[in-house]
């Protein structure tokens, strides 16, 4: 893990996990650990707060999603990778959407880039626009939004079943195309989420020239 002097708390992790705990909205905070070789368990073990899971082997994503969402017992969840941020008040205005209406299956919202090393913006990437009734449309032609920014109602990301665990690098387009089939899904025109600008390229080499 690699420290940057724009993290209040070096390590991305500890910044990621201090950006969820400052959430004034009434929520827990899951952490799994999927079976990491790093200081991943030690990172985790700094939040007593944060309830951790640890993975006897490492699995791959969808494992350590499915086996969080699991242990959520929230009215609603917001996946957020180890070295993304929430922004202050995120969860109020997403949770605020969300259960305004007893229907809506998920809330998203805008996401502002930054990058790695300086800290600086450096774009963004909107929430669609579209309408309820589109959803599936809009999935159907590129992500609608970035997972971290996207508030999902329990009820509706169980309905969706689990993530195909052979996927390595479509897991966020399956789970926006089962909750868009199930509609209706709400927005908010206000930026909520901060995400490293790395061209979306986690993990190995490996692991990312892989196709299923």
């Amino acid at each position: 893990m690699s420290t940057q002097s724009h993290d209040p708390f070096g390590d991305p992790s500890l910044a990621a996990l201090a950006a969820a705990l400052s959430l004034t909205w009434p929520c827990e905070v899951v952490g799994v650990d999927d079976g990491s070789t790093d200081d991943t368990a030690a990172v985790l073990a700094r939040f007593p707060t944060v309830r951790a899971v640890h993975l006897p082997e490492n699995r791959g994503k969808p494992a350590a999603l499915a086996r969080g969402l699991a242990e959520a017992r929230g009215e609603a969840v917001l996946v957020l990778d180890d070295d993304d941020l929430l922004l202050p008040g995120a969860v109020n205005v997403l949770a605020a959407a969300l259960f305004a209406d007893p229907e809506r299956v998920a809330v998203w919202g805008d996401t502002i880039l930054f990058d790695d090393a300086t800290g600086r913006p450096t774009g963004g990437r909107p929430a669609t626009r579209m309408p309820p009734s589109m959803a599936l449309r809009v999935v159907l032609q590129q992500l609608p939004a970035m997972p971290g920014a996207t508030l999902v109602r329990t009820s509706s990301g169980k309905a969706c079943g689990p993530r195909d665990p052979s996927l390595v690098r479509g897991q966020d387009m399956d789970l926006f195309l089962a909750l868009a089939l199930q509609c209706p899904i709400g927005t908010v025109p206000l930026t909520v989420f901060r995400s490293r600008d790395n061209d979306g390229l986690r993990g190995s080499s490996s692991a990312r020239s892989r196709t299923s």
